[in-house]
């Protein structure tokens, strides 16, 4: 149970949650948000099994959140074919290698698109 909220949840909710905090609605100021989506998904479907599927995506889905890392993004969710993350939050940028914050979150949304 505790991996599928690990996954199904934003860590920046879940370390919420963990605390007992039940206000959700803290302004984050000013953030850049990034969607990606899997182009030509419902062929990629058609070309797997459902278990090679999963492998696929756990792979693809690893490695955004690796560059998210390394761009210090944060991963808000995934929903089957479509990843989403954001720069900027208060509270992740405050917890992010000080190198990182030499760039405004917007270029480092820019910059981990462009390594996608």
């Amino acid at each position: 149970l505790k991996s599928i909220i690990n996954i199904l949840i934003p860590s920046l909710v879940r370390s919420r949650i963990q605390d007992g905090k039940k206000n959700f609605s803290e302004s984050q100021g000013e953030v850049t948000v990034i969607f990606i989506d899997i182009e030509g998904f419902d062929q990629v479907v058609q070309q797997y099994t459902g278990r090679e599927l999963i492998e696929l995506l756990d792979r693809v889905y690893n490695g955004f959140d690796s560059l998210c890392e390394q761009h210090g993004l944060q991963k808000i969710e995934t929903v089957g074919k479509t990843y989403m993350a954001c720069g900027g939050l208060k509270v992740v940028e405050k917890d992010i290698d000080n190198r990182l914050l030499g760039s405004h979150h917007s270029v480092r949304v820019t910059d981990f698109a462009c390594s996608v």
